[in-house]
């Protein structure tokens, strides 16, 4: 098959030198290669073979044009209404519908987007509850098994430290739960910059999601203060999970969603948990802290409970998206 110059240098860029040279490594150890010098040359040969990994993930998105459209095939045109932001707009009104629309008008107008009067960053009414809360996405191929395992050993590290305290476990878990927001935020900020085209309102959703989850744990902390200990926990989890999922959405941002998508329905479960036991007794229905009041739009005399369905009906939304986001990128 012939192939065109444009295509063979995106093609020799991302050839397969790394795993070349793992092959080379195992032959020369096989084959007499001396310890010393064995484990100089496994550090040096790992060492490139994760900067190669890292390297090849930021360039790839340059490349994608010359290698995936052919010459006499132009690129197909983007179906906005397929979008994540559209699909879940015809299900679930608010916020998708209304905001893409009015930022679609004004584009199209020449006026510029505006912002969304219903958005999350304008408390201007309450979120309607009215997102099903037992929805789960069954895994349909490797990188949903991969996404859906690594959420479930994490959930079991979950439980067996916090047991049953809700409150600590909220505070705890929140400060990583708005990591992937922020993340996915900031590299569709830059691709949208570098591709030179729309994000089709991806970076505005994943930033509230960010900032939505910041208010969970600005909410739990005057509920439950972490100890010492927990806090040295925070530290650690947050500057852990933040370089691997960096690394995860560079390599395959798919991935990186149906991760999210899982946590949040953990996250769901986790707080209907807590829900039953504020129902029964188990735990005391403090008064609702004043920034839940004033966030969520609650009444005065509102109470955890409350608090916690509307925290539930926040994950539940998030769920939805970045399951919408992996299924708009597969």
């Amino acid at each position: 098959m012939r192939v065109s110059r444009d295509r063979r240098i995106p093609l020799s860029w991302l050839g397969t030198c790394g795993v070349r040279s793992l092959f080379c490594l195992m032959y020369a150890i096989k084959h007499g290669l001396p310890v010393p010098s064995a484990n100089e040359r496994i550090t040096i040969t790992l060492t490139r073979a994760a900067a190669s990994i890292l390297l090849h993930a930021i360039s790839v998105t340059p490349f994608d044009g010359p290698v995936s459209n052919t010459e006499h095939t132009p690129p197909p045109v983007r179906d906005n209404a397929q979008t994540p932001l559209r699909r879940l707009g015809s299900v679930y009104p608010w916020p998708f519908r209304t905001r893409r629309t009015k930022r679609s008008e004004h584009e199209r107008s020449g006026r510029g987007a505006v912002a969304d009067p219903r958005s999350r960053l304008h408390k201007d009414m309450p979120m309607p509850d009215m997102t099903p809360l037992d929805k789960h996405h069954t895994p349909s191929d490797l990188s949903d098994r991969v996404a859906l395992a690594v959420t479930r050993t994490l959930r079991f590290f979950a439980d067996a430290f916090f047991a049953r305290r809700y409150g600590h476990r909220a505070v705890v878990l929140e400060t990583v739960a708005a990591v992937p927001g922020m993340v996915g935020g900031a590299l569709q900020h830059l691709r949208s910059l570098r591709r030179l085209e729309s994000d089709r309102g991806w970076i505005r959703t994943l930033l509230e999601e960010a900032e939505n989850e910041r208010m969970h744990l600005m909410t739990f902390m005057h509920i439950a203060q972490p100890s010492a200990f927990e806090r040295m926990l925070i530290l650690l989890a947050q500057g852990i999970f933040y370089n691997c999922f960096f690394l995860l959405y560079l390599v395959s941002p798919r991935t990186a969603h149906r991760v999210t998508g899982y946590f949040e329905e953990e996250a769901v479960r986790s707080y209907t948990e807590y829900l039953a036991g504020v129902n029964s007794g188990t735990y005391e229905n403090v008064p609702a802290p004043l920034i839940a009041i004033d966030y969520w739009k609650l009444s005065p005399g509102a109470r955890l409970r409350d608090v916690i369905v509307a925290v539930r009906a926040d994950e539940a939304l998030h769920r939805d998206v970045n399951h919408g986001f992996a299924d708009e990128l597969a």
